[in-house]
């Protein structure tokens, strides 16, 4: 978590203490309401110039090709840049930002690109006990499993960007020993591209 003041000048770096580099960033300005949720991720673009890109966290946008967001450069293990967006930097306003990156056995934050397949496996390298997955192709919703609330053949899935109740849904995405299935096609959907973050 780094807390930081915005300049509103394009290219200000942040410094931050994750120690590698982040594979996933959220920013949120602390001080004005009517702001959105800010999302970088390195599987954006399927993985091609991914920090040009961005989401909302709380709308089901698709990724927005935007230079003053994250500068049009990725971040390293000691810094990221930002453009002049009020969102991520506007002068003398102050924002919060959650920085997330793979660890080998605990943490996944990965990406990947829909081929059609029925029960399409995604490994992880570890069983998944939480699970945040979007397609960012187009508008779609943040979609959320764990297993404190159920994720069996039966998932109660939240979606961060709705205010609505859990829905339940059978074998949409399962979780095994090393990782997921991709149970149903509408999360391997030909061409589309994928997010996630998961963790042990």
């Amino acid at each position: 978590i780094q807390l930081y003041e915005g300049s509103g000048s394009s290219g200000n770096n942040i410094s931050h203490q994750l120690g590698v580099t982040p594979e996933m960033i959220w920013i949120k300005q602390r001080d004005d309401d009517s702001t959105p949720w800010i999302v970088g991720h390195h599987g954006m673009n399927a993985g091609s110039s991914p920090w040009n890109y961005h989401l909302y966290l709380n709308d089901s946008d698709a990724q927005i090709d935007q230079s003053n967001t994250f500068y049009d450069t990725a971040p390293d293990s000691t810094r990221f840049r930002l453009g002049n967006g009020s969102a991520t930097n506007e002068n003398d306003h102050y924002y919060i930002a959650c920085l997330f990156a793979s660890l080998s056995g605990f943490s996944k934050v990965g990406y990947y690109t829909g081929d059609g397949t029925s029960n399409r496996t995604i490994t992880l390298g570890f069983e998944p006990r939480f699970l945040i997955l979007k397609p960012i192709t187009d508008s779609d919703n943040w979609q959320t499993f764990d297993t404190v609330r159920g994720w069996t053949t039966t998932q109660k899935i939240l979606k961060l960007n709705l205010d609505s109740s859990q829905d339940s849904q059978t074998n949409w995405v399962n979780k095994t020993a090393t990782g997921l299935t991709l149970a149903n096609s509408y999360f391997n959907t030909d061409t589309k591209n994928f997010i996630y973050y998961a963790h042990a």
